[in-house]
């Protein structure tokens, strides 16, 4: 399930962050520049002048659409999303820290539904 999330991400909005502790508060500013950095220098961020607009934008769609444990679940999942053949035990991993199937699920789920208003909205804003 994670490497699904990992490839419709890749595939459909490519994002990335830094991985961060999954005990105690989310802090969504940390998340988000650490998705923003990566973005900027991802394939998303090529042949473009200014993509740290639409990266930043992008982040913004979703952390609006997502709770504190949801963005905290795309910081862990992240960084694989460029590797998803390194993927292999975080699932087991997050598993262990009481993440759930459903929970995976759900973060594919929103990534899905939020790729449409990044396309039309975020990715026009590159330069």
């Amino acid at each position: 399930m994670i490497r699904i999330i990992c490839l419709a991400a890749a595939g459909a909005i490519a994002l990335a962050a830094s991985a961060f502790a999954q005990t105690g508060a989310v802090d969504r500013g940390a998340v988000a520049r650490s998705i923003v950095q990566v973005c900027v220098a991802s394939p998303m961020g090529e042949n473009v002048q200014a993509p740290e607009v639409g990266c930043a934008c992008l982040v913004g769609v979703l952390s609006a659409r997502m709770n504190d444990r949801q963005f905290g679940l795309m910081g862990r999942i992240a960084p694989y999303i460029f590797n998803s053949s390194s993927v292999d035990g975080l699932e087991a991993q997050l598993l262990s820290e009481g993440y759930t199937q459903a929970e995976f699920s759900e973060a594919a789920r929103i990534i899905r539904d939020a790729t449409p208003i990044s396309n039309g909205t975020c990715w026009p804003l590159r330069r």
